[in-house]
């Protein structure tokens, strides 16, 4: 049985352009992104995109028609959440939850190969142990005109070992988000006691102008903004920002709950299994 991805270029599989108005592929089994299967099944594509997808549905004069072996299986689009592309997986070992896979991201001509194996979209993470940064949710071969790049950020590359510097790091994300908080406060406090001064100040002050004027010099409170880091931390801590563990087995990921220790965090697991 061979399985062709529904989403593949279609102008790879047949030999015809993306750009012809219309094609109809007959399959004798499709299976749907609803999980549907449907049996002697057309498929009309009109300019590279899929319109509509039924069971025996009549095909109009003149539209050019791709006939598929009875083993050829039809899927939806396969999603490859982590890879590097064919690209180096060397990197530091650091903690730079702020940098984004995208950013370091070449087109190579393996890029052809995870299209051809049906994969349209991929997790494409970013280099280095620790915590190197965020995936990017990237296509293997966009369309004409698109991007490569979908979504900036899908989630935080993070590699849990079984060490006092690993439980280290998760424990950095929320001491150093109570820094900042700390240095906010500081910094709303410092402005408070300005304006105070300068509400005093103006208070014996008769002239409108020269009131206004010592109001002024103090102006609008600004509050502190995060640096990069910060916020990707405050995003990891909210949920807003996903976090991929990986571990090598029950030691790391026992270190990794004790060093979180209940705080707020939206992660999943990853376990590598090798077969021998």
């Amino acid at each position: 049985m061979r399985f062709l991805a529904l989403l593949l270029t279609l102008g790879s599989l047949c030999g015809v352009s993306q750009a012809q108005d219309l094609l109809a592929i007959r399959a004798r089994t499709v299976y749907t992104g609803t999980g549907e299967i449907l049996e002697h099944a057309v498929i009309l594509v009109d300019s590279g995109k899929i319109v509509t997808i039924g069971e025996d549905l009549p095909i109009e004069r003149g539209i050019p028609i791709l006939e598929l072996d009875d083993d050829q299986v039809v899927v939806p689009g396969f999603i490859q959440s982590y890879t590097r592309l064919g690209s180096s997986d060397r990197g530091r070992n650091g903690t730079e939850p702020h940098v984004l896979a995208k950013d370091g991201f070449y087109p190579t001509s393996s890029l052809e190969e995870y299209a051809k194996a049906g994969i349209v979209l991929a997790g494409y993470y970013p280099p280095g142990r620790g915590m190197p940064g965020q995936a990017s949710v990237l296509r293997p071969v966009p369309a004409d005109g698109s991007s490569y790049v979908v979504k900036d950020s899908a989630y935080v590359k993070f590699l849990m070992a079984s060490s006092k510097s690993e439980k280290d790091r998760v424990r950095s994300i929320y001491e150093s988000i109570e820094k900042f908080k700390e240095k906010a406060d500081k910094h709303k406090e410092k402005y408070d006691k300005a304006k105070e001064k300068a509400e005093d100040k103006a208070k014996g002050e008769k002239d409108k102008d020269k009131k206004k004027e010592i109001l002024d010099k103090v102006g609008d409170f600004e509050p502190l903004e995060p640096g990069p880091e910060d916020k990707a931390f405050m995003a990891i801590e909210s949920g807003e920002l996903p976090v991929l563990v990986s571990i090598d087995g029950a030691g790391s990921f026992l270190h990794f709950k004790d060093a979180l220790d209940g705080k707020p965090m939206n992660w999943s697991l990853r376990l590598q299994i090798s077969l021998e």
